[in-house]
C-alpha cells in the first residue's frame, strides 16, 4: 500500500519530466517543418518566375515573328499592287500611243509652221518699209519688240522640238516626258501669239505711214 502511494506521488513528476523532454523535440520539429515549408515555397516561387520569364520570352518571340510575317505580307502586297498599276499604265499607254504620237507630231509641225509664217510676214514688212522709204513714228521701238518676240518664239519652238517624247510604254518616264512636252507646247503658243501681235503692230504702223505718203502724193 505504501508503495502504491509513492508511485502515485511520483507520477506527476514523471509526466512533467516527460513534457520537458518532449516539448523541445516538438518545437524543433515545428521549426524544421516551417523551414522546409519556406524552402519549398521559395523553390515554387522561383520555378513560377522562371516559367513566367520563359512564357514572356516565347510571347515576345511569337510577336516578333508575327510582325515580320505581316511586314513580308505587306511588302508582297505592295509589290503586287505596283506591278498591277504598272501593267495598267502600260495598257493605257498602248491604247493611246498612236493618238498621242499623232498629237505630238502635229504640235511640233504646227509650231514650226507658225513660226516660219510669222517670220515671212515680218520679213516682207521690213522689205516693204525699205522699198517705200517709210519711217513711221516709233518704228524702231516696234521692230525692237518684234525682234525680241521673234527670238523668244524661236527658242520656244526649238525647245518644243527638243522635248518631243518617244512614246515607249515600257518606260516609266513616258508620263513625265509628255507632261514636259505639254508645258513646252503651251509656252510656244504663248510666245508665238506675242510675236504675232508685235508683227501686227509693225504692219499697222507701215499701213498708216503708207496711206499718209499716198495722200501726200495725190
Amino acid at each position: 500500500m505504501k508503495l502504491v502511494k509513492q508511485s502515485l506521488l511520483l507520477l506527476p513528476a514523471m509526466v512533467l519530466a516527460a513534457t520537458l523532454f518532449v516539448a523541445p523535440v516538438s518545437a524543433r520539429d515545428g521549426v524544421e517543418d516551417s523551414s522546409t515549408t519556406q524552402e519549398s515555397e521559395t523553390h515554387d516561387q522561383e520555378v513560377a518566375r522562371e516559367a513566367a520569364k520563359d512564357q514572356a520570352e516565347r510571347l515576345r518571340e511569337q510577336a516578333k515573328q508575327d510582325i515580320e510575317k505581316k511586314r513580308e505580307s505587306a511588302k508582297q502586297e505592295n509589290e503586287q499592287e505596283r506591278e498591277r498599276k504598272k501593267q495598267e499604265r502600260e495598257h493605257t499607254c498602248d491604247s493611246r500611243k498612236q493618238g498621242l504620237e499623232t498629237k505630238v507630231g502635229n504640235l511640233n509641225k504646227n509650231g514650226q509652221k507658225h513660226l516660219d509664217h510669222f517670220n515671212k510676214v515680218y520679213a516682207n514688212a521690213l522689205e516693204f518699209q525699205q522699198a517705200n522709204n517709210l519711217n513711221p513714228a516709233g518704228f524702231s521701238d516696234l521692230t525692237a519688240k518684234a525682234d525680241a518676240a521673234k527670238a523668244k518664239a524661236a527658242a520656244s519652238v526649238a525647245a518644243l522640238n527638243a522635248l518631243k517624247p518617244t512614246v515607249d510604254c515600257k518606260k516609266d518616264t513616258v508620263a513625265s516626258d509628255v507632261s514636259a512636252f505639254k508645258t513646252a507646247a503651251a509656252q510656244a503658243r504663248t510666245d508665238l501669239q506675242a510675236y504675232k501681235i508685235t508683227i501686227k503692230d509693225v504692219l499697222k504702223a507701215l499701213e498708216s505711214a503708207h496711206e499718209a505718203a499716198e495722200g501726200q502724193d495725190q
